[in-house]
């Protein structure tokens, strides 16, 4: 089981999403009237080098 994330919208505004699913629209998008979408991709973690 992944983690849970923030819709596009919540993480720009940086406030919690309560969307259940990446499918339902959270609280936030639907009183402001915005779609939820989650098409921001993470970036990958780059590794240090060692010393």
């Amino acid at each position: 089981m992944g983690q849970k994330r923030a819709c596009d919208a919540c993480y720009k505004r940086k406030i919690y999403c309560d969307a259940p699913t990446a499918d339902a629209q959270c609280n936030w998008c639907d009183h402001h009237s915005l779609t939820c979408t989650f098409n921001r991709v993470r970036g990958k973690r780059k590794l240090k080098k060692a010393k």
